[in-house]
């Protein structure tokens, strides 16, 4: 039985084995010791006790402080529970705040709207005002212009009086159509005066800012056009002066009278400047010029062909001829 004890001391923190090991009468009985109650050696040897509890005591971890510890197992377990609920309690306890102050929010716009005015605007307003401004009717009317009549005029008032004072009265006003309703009508025309020359004068602002972007668009334009226009009549001249590297068919190439042969401007530059002055004479006398003939027919150079025609000499010729390549 004590080993049984000291078994159950050894593996006191294993798990529970799925079966029950043998009860100590069945290993008493094993052990060839009868069954009963035992009694205490007279050695003074530790013994069991005659009657075996019905439970077993607890055992103690710590045999110290006889403090009994719970499995590592259910401590963790119960640590994990423990931080669980106050995990939950603090999230319960947020939410339940945040609703609080959302209802809070909430009950504080319903109020602010409750207690706002509708808004009136600005022409709903003038209104407004101007229904309160306190209506001032003219005294002037149909019984004032009768008490004129009668103080400045010699007629016959019995009979001016006779008739339905009443319907001539409102007679005289629907013929009037309003013209005596409100004193108000003539400030009330001079601030609409107003305000339309305060229109016009925007109007004139802006019409005079439109005007000088479009001057200034207007002198960019002009700009551009001039820019464009220059950049034509250079692509004209280098198409020119590309000219007169190209050669002309051989039909119309310029035969010298010394035999020597130009089939552009270039070799004509050459030509005059090499030849001898007898060639030059034959071509370029006082009813003829072959060279600015050539030019003009040939090259189609008009300008060019005009000052050739002018010079009589064979290097006034060739520089001209330079100057344009």
């Amino acid at each position: 039985m004590a080993e049984l004890v000291n078994k159950v001391q050894d593996k006191g923190n294993e798990a529970v084995p799925d079966e029950l090991p043998p009860l100590a009468e069945e290993l008493l009985k094993s052990a060839g010791q009868p069954a009963g109650p035992i009694a205490s050696s007279s050695s003074g040897t530790t013994g069991v006790q005659a009657n075996v509890p019905d439970e077993l005591p607890i055992l103690s971890d710590n045999p110290a402080t006889g403090q009994v510890l719970k499995p590592a197992a259910q401590q963790t377990g119960q640590a994990g529970q423990d931080e669980e609920h106050s995990r939950q309690a603090e999230l319960l306890e947020r939410l339940m705040s945040e609703r609080l102050t959302q209802i809070k929010t909430e009950s504080a716009q319903t109020e602010a709207e409750a207690n706002k005015e509708p808004a009136i605007n600005s022409a709903e307003q003038q209104n407004i005002l101007e229904d309160a401004k306190p209506i001032e009717i003219s005294r002037e009317g149909f019984f004032s212009s009768v008490a004129e009549v009668l103080k400045t005029q010699n007629i016959d008032k019995e009979k001016l009086l006779s008739e339905d004072l009443f319907n001539r009265m409102r007679g005289y006003w629907d013929t009037k159509k309003g013209a005596g309703r409100l004193l108000s009508t003539e400030e009330k025309l001079k601030a609409e005066l107003l305000d339309e020359i305060r229109q016009l004068e925007d109007l004139e602002y802006r019409w005079q800012v439109q005007r000088l972007a479009i001057e200034e668009d207007k002198r960019y334009l002009d700009e551009r056009e001039r820019d464009i226009k220059l950049k034509i009549e250079l692509v004209k001249s280098m198409s020119k002066r590309l000219k007169t590297y190209q050669d002309v068919g051989h039909e119309k190439a310029f035969f010298l009278h010394n035999g020597m042969v130009a089939k552009n401007l270039r070799e004509l530059l050459n030509a005059l400047q090499v030849t001898d002055e007898e060639t030059f004479g034959y071509h370029v006398t006082e009813d003829k010029n072959d060279f600015a003939a050539w030019i003009r027919n040939v090259i189609c150079d008009e300008e060019l062909a005009a000052r050739i025609e002018k010079a009589k000499a064979r290097m006034a010729m060739a520089k001209i001829i330079e100057e344009v390549l």
